[in-house]
């Protein structure tokens, strides 16, 4: 690699053997707009003004390419593979934001952190101090014929092609102070396209939001395989056991599943995962969380068990279906101290239930173990579980399972639900002692921290909407 700076020209260049190569100038370094990319003999903006948008004190969003918006370098450092600015963002008599920017540099990949620097103590400056609304990553720019390509399973962005070279752009979902984190997908002319992510930092009930830190991963390369991002997510604990299991979700009564059961195993299968999906108290998907006993409709805690003590028998893994992230409303936990906030200081809609009309609510992220814990348990004890279903947790991305609940902590973050959400995995393996599954969707997230999933096939493209 041959890196150089002159800061007389503003410009670094991060150089390799070939194509493509990258430039970064500083002058310009407030968005990520200032990072270009020469590919194919031809240079093109993975992002055309990336950057934070804010909100003043009488809630009007401000964004890099609003008029009347400008910058004002305050400081500039670098060294070989690093380079850090700091900036005012300025609307005169109207607002100021304090922020760093810095810029790491690897061998195909830029790293950028925004950071929220705080007040300025100077006279000078009459304006109010506004806070983070969002971070836009906005569309390429200069693109020779760009195409989105939507991946499986990578539910949160796009990959870009253009100028014969791939590109992603995305936040760093476990280093983020954001709400919610959502993918582009628009066409925006024949060379510019919305591909990426943005985030949102959502007021909190009181009115106040996060502090801006999030940290923004560039790749570029002629290889697609290279652009992909890292997962970090453990080895699973039950991966051998997981991976050697069929698994059956199984809607019958109790008594049709040990019929159901017995033919499976009659034609020769003998590695069977059994989710009950349809056995809870007062019907499935009603009155959640409260699900035991079980329903008496189809037999009752005695058959159930029967059920269990059949797959035992047979050397098949038994599992029940849970729920542990709505509160409907029919469910005597239902009371304020467990139920999510939305910005407006409402409980958050999840789903009304077609047949019974009950309205189910999310459950806090800081609740939610103190609920699941006991209810889990005594499922364990009573049923002699050796695995574990909990629905929806791996389902969509932690955005959609946040608390604005001022009075909690970490409110307005998605790494809240995230952090519980895997908590909730690792607790539940201890429990039941083998393996935990979850429904699909998001799951990339989540793979590793539970040992199976539901993969329902879907990209950024296809994810439905909340």
């Amino acid at each position: 690699m041959i890196f150089t700076s002159n800061f007389f020209l503003t410009l670094l260049n991060l150089v390799f053997a070939g194509e493509p190569t990258l430039e970064i100038d500083v002058s310009k370094s407030f968005t990520l707009g200032a990072l270009s990319i020469k590919s194919d003999g031809r240079v093109f903006y993975p992002s055309l003004g990336g950057g934070v948008s804010i909100v003043n004190k009488s809630g009007v969003v401000f964004h890099p390419w609003t008029e009347g918006v400008r910058f004002q370098m305050l400081r500039k450092d670098s060294s070989k593979n690093y380079v850090s600015t700091e900036w005012i963002m300025l609307k005169e008599n109207d607002f100021y934001f304090h922020l760093s920017i810095t810029y790491q540099l690897f061998r195909n990949e830029v790293k950028a952190n925004f950071r929220d620097l705080g007040k300025i103590n100077n006279d000078t400056l009459r304006e109010q101090y506004a806070d983070v609304a969002a971070v836009y990553l906005d569309r390429c720019g200069s693109s020779a014929d760009p195409h989105i390509i939507a991946v499986p399973y990578l539910t949160t962005f796009n990959i870009l092609l253009a100028n014969d070279c791939f590109v992603s752009l995305y936040f760093d979902w476990n280093e983020t102070n954001a709400s919610q984190i959502f993918p582009y997908n628009t066409v925006y002319s024949d060379s510019s396209v919305f591909f990426s992510q943005y985030v949102l930092y959502n007021p909190l009930t009181n009115g106040r939001r996060n502090k801006l830190n999030e940290t923004v991963i560039l790749r570029f390369s002629e290889n697609i395989d290279e652009v992909f991002p890292d997962l970090d997510n453990p080895v699973s604990e039950f991966y051998e056991e997981s991976s050697k299991r069929i698994v059956f979700d199984d809607w019958s009564s109790f008594d049709k599943g040990i019929s159901n059961i017995t033919q499976l195993h009659d034609v020769g299968i003998r590695n069977l995962w059994h989710i009950v999906h349809n056995w809870q108290n007062k019907g499935y998907d009603v009155a959640l969380p409260d699900i035991m006993p079980a329903n008496p409709q189809y037999g009752g805690n005695e058959a159930l068990s029967k059920l269990s003590q059949f797959d035992a028998s047979l050397g098949n893994l038994f599992s029940l279906h849970e729920n542990n992230v709505d509160i409907f409303t029919q469910s005597v936990k239902f009371e304020k101290r467990y139920v999510s906030l939305g910005t407006n200081n409402k409980y958050i809609f999840n789903w009304l239930h077609p047949i019974t009309e009950d309205t189910s609510y999310l459950c806090k992220p800081s609740e939610l173990l103190n609920i699941m814990v006991p209810i889990t348990t005594d499922i364990n004890r009573t049923f002699h579980t050796t695995a574990a279903y909990p629905d929806v947790m791996t389902s969509y991305d932690p955005s959609r399972y946040v608390d604005y609940d001022y009075s909690v902590h970490n409110a307005g973050l998605l790494s809240e639900p995230y952090s519980v959400f895997r908590k909730a995995a690792d607790t539940l393996r201890k429990i039941h002692n083998g393996p935990v599954s979850s429904e699909g969707l998001g799951h990339f997230l989540y793979v590793g921290y539970f040992d199976d999933v539901c993969a329902a096939i879907h990209t950024a493209k296809s994810l439905p909407s909340f």
